[in-house]
């Protein structure tokens, strides 16, 4: 029998866990782990929590962490494009033959635990979970930023014991999982927090703050909160020839910092001011060597894809996935472009508020596409259409057979804008990558209003 052991062998393995689905709780992870030799005990991690941001942060302080000479590792989620950027050594994702080696050996070392009932098998995001920890303890990594996927009391990355716990906001998300309010979100986000473990707030919300504060008591937990140790002051976008930086200008303590970033927008000056407060605190650890001013330089230096970024074809992208943060993106957007109207790409997942994410779009359009990102999850694009007509029957609406088709169309109209879900952003980029040429005469128009 042929031994599988290429990449695409050791992507399909993986894929094929998906289907176990979402399944909040720690003990398969904590399985998984044993079976390699505990690979999470005695590294070092900084772990990010939160609605909106913890990506962004999570690259900004890995970052600064590499400016200073640390070997990093970076673990996030979802991935856009390639399942290897959720693991990234020293700003780079690990290669294909790193990828395969760790997905075969972790396997073989714990195929037996998938062979039972569907329930107890472990999931795709426990695997991965696993998996990047252990691709972080065999590079020798000084310190990794792991990302939280879901809440965080009872996500599989809550195994680790941090350096720092961050929380960057905390609105309503997957309110049959975490809660109905954001006070029992906010108590599952602060799961996160470990005895005499700094952690850091970005959320504004003092009902949130309340709940963080007391659990972080408990533990005698040393916490900063935004409003009171930090602050994102204000930012100005300043255009270049082919791109466009901000100035933030932001405050830890009683210092106060001006820090260019490529990423733009109200919610990345606030993902600044909780990367300069968490390196900070990174920075007093006596255990670390990090010089703060070269790890603030790493900041500027931050490279995180699909958030408000350009293609070389032309179009804006940006991985806004939930309502709040639409309203920031949608907001940047009116502060950069602010007499653009936008021919807009639109898709979104059923668990997010979609009818309030597309009217956020619809003052600045008049021209909307719709298209299947192919995902269990997703809203049908007729049932977005349907909505937009008995709301705004004067907006064109146009349904595509594929993403291909949609580029084209929007790449013909100019100022195109591709929102509402990061799967399709990925998508988005994977076609223009491709540079996918389609003749105007086959683009479907027959679902046009």
């Amino acid at each position: 029998m042929t031994v599988k052991t290429s990449y695409d062998d050791a992507l399909e393995l993986v894929e094929s866990l998906y289907y176990t689905g979402i399944k909040l709780g720690l003990e398969n992870t904590f399985k998984l782990l044993s079976l390699v030799d505990n690979p999470h005990i005695n590294m070092r991690f900084v772990h990010v929590a939160g609605t909106n941001g913890k990506g962004s942060v999570s690259s900004m302080i890995e970052s600064g962490l590499r400016e200073t000479g640390l070997v990093t590792g970076l673990f996030t989620s979802p991935h856009l494009v390639s399942i290897r950027e959720r693991l990234r050594l020293n700003g780079k994702n690990i290669s294909k033959a790193e990828f395969s080696n760790l997905v075969f050996f972790l396997y073989e070392r714990t195929n037996h635990l998938f062979t039972g009932e569907k329930e107890q098998k472990p999931t795709f995001f426990e695997f991965i979970t696993v998996l990047a920890i252990l691709c972080f303890q065999k590079n020798n990594v000084d310190i990794a930023v792991m990302e939280v996927g879901m809440g965080g009391r009872l996500d599989s990355t809550n195994v680790i014991n941090p350096l720092i716990s961050i929380i960057t906001t905390i609105s309503l998300e997957h309110t049959k999982s975490l809660g109905s309010n954001v006070a029992d979100i906010a108590y599952e986000k602060a799961g996160i927090i470990k005895n005499c473990t700094p952690i850091i707030c970005g959320e504004r919300n003092r009902g949130v703050q309340n709940v963080i504060s007391k659990i972080a008591n408990e533990k005698k937990a040393h916490s900063y909160f935004i409003g009171n140790h930090f602050n994102n002051l204000k930012f100005h976008i300043k255009k270049g020839k082919n791109s466009y930086t901000q100035e933030n200008r932001v405050k830890w303590k009683n210092k106060k910092y001006l820090i260019e970033s490529k990423l733009l927008g109200r919610h990345q000056c606030l993902n600044v001011s909780i990367a300069v407060a968490a390196l900070s605190v990174l920075s007093e650890n006596k255990h670390i060597n990090l010089k703060l001013s070269d790890a603030i330089n790493g900041i500027k230096k931050t490279n995180w894809p699909g958030r408000l970024e350009y293609l070389s074809n032309g179009l804006l992208i940006d991985a806004a996935h939930n309502l709040a943060a639409m309203t920031e993106t949608i907001s940047a957007i009116k502060t950069l472009f602010p007499d653009n109207n936008w021919t807009v790409l639109f898709a979104a997942l059923n668990d997010k508020k979609w009818k309030r994410m597309i009217s956020e779009v619809l003052p600045f359009s008049d021209d909307i596409g719709l298209v299947s990102i192919n995902h269990r999850n997703e809203v049908n694009p007729q049932v977005i259409k349907q909505f937009i007509s008995r709301k705004w029957d004067q907006k064109k609406i146009t349904i595509f057979q594929d993403i291909p088709k949609a580029i084209y169309y929007l790449l013909e109209k100019g100022n195109g804008l591709v929102l509402g879900s990061s799967f399709l952003v990925g998508k988005v980029i994977s076609a223009s990558k491709r540079r996918v040429t389609i003749p105007n005469d086959q683009c479907d128009t027959k679902d046009k209003k």
